[in-house]
């Protein structure tokens, strides 16, 4: 066995037992410059649109996911459906603190989207 093997054979190992941390690589959705070309001013420039900046887009406080029920038409639910919903208390389904691995953000993403 060659010192190549060994060391990997050595990185498998060390890692079994302990679980993987996994860091999401979330791209950067808001870009000045992008968001500039994103169409023509009008011939008026004071009448065209203004868009918030980047920083102004990244300050804006995060609002949470709440998990959402089906909804029915009138008549139409499941006996005391309406009931059982008012009884629960609101459920958020996504926090992003709570995903350790990339199997948790799959999860999330299936849950939101």
């Amino acid at each position: 066995m060659n010192a190549y093997a060994v060391a990997i054979a050595l990185a498998a190992t060390a890692g079994m037992g302990q679980a993987q941390s996994f860091h999401a690589d979330i791209p950067k959705a808001w870009d000045d410059a992008e968001v500039a070309r994103f169409e023509m001013p009008l011939a008026q420039r004071d009448r065209s649109p203004r868009y918030m900046s980047a920083a102004e887009y990244y300050a804006l406080k995060v609002r949470p996911i709440y998990r959402s029920y089906p909804m029915y038409a009138p008549g139409q639910e499941p006996a005391g459906y309406i009931e059982y919903l008012k009884q629960k208390e609101p459920e958020i389904i996504f926090d992003p603190l709570k995903l350790r691995t990339k199997e948790d953000w799959i999860k999330a993403g299936k849950q939101v989207f």
